[in-house]
């Protein structure tokens, strides 16, 4: 699997990305990045769209995953995600609101009947990472190197970082 960083766009802040496996074009991801309001407060906003169309046992696969990071510019913290999957034109939806030490997180199919959130806890430091999404895999790795250079800029023999996944629930250490 290849990722291309096809072009760059800076007037919004729009990347977009070609996925390639064993050189032949799968999909595309795209990711925007500006500034919005979330409970009457600015925060940072990343869009993300990733399209793979692939065929799995001779069966034609189609997927999209359109997600939306909240980010707090005050302490770089994921505030809110938010996440619509399709796989060959049925739709899945989950929210999840973020705190330092807790998760409440929605998963339903019908936006009209979001039901109770499930409420997990959350490791200290922790990062989001949500299917392939890449601006939470940039966030993850940009959390990682400033580690490596920190003593003398040498690089640590191992690093750890708390990785919670919002679709399954869990939190597990990056190494």
């Amino acid at each position: 699997l290849v990722l291309i960083l096809s072009s760059w766009a800076t007037a919004n802040d729009t990347r977009y990305y070609e996925i390639l496996l064993k050189d032949k074009l799968i999909g595309y991801a795209s990711e925007q990045a500006d500034v919005a309001t979330w409970q009457d407060r600015k925060v940072n906003r990343i869009r993300a769209t990733t399209a793979l169309k692939f065929a799995v046992l001779g069966k034609q696969r189609k997927t999209q995953l359109e997600s939306v990071t909240y980010i707090d510019p005050k302490n770089d913290r994921v505030v809110f995600f938010e996440l619509t999957s399709s796989v060959n034109g049925t739709a899945s939806h989950l929210e999840c609101i973020c705190e330092p030490e807790q998760a409440r997180i929605w998963i339903f199919d019908n936006p009209d009947n979001k039901g109770e959130p499930t409420t997990v806890s959350l490791p200290p430091n922790w990062q989001i990472m949500s299917g392939n999404n890449f601006s939470h895999w940039q966030r993850i790795v940009a959390e990682l190197v400033p580690q490596a250079d920190a003593a003398n800029n040498k690089p640590q023999d191992a690093q750890t970082l708390a990785v919670f996944m919002p679709e399954t629930k869990t939190s597990v250490d990056f190494h």
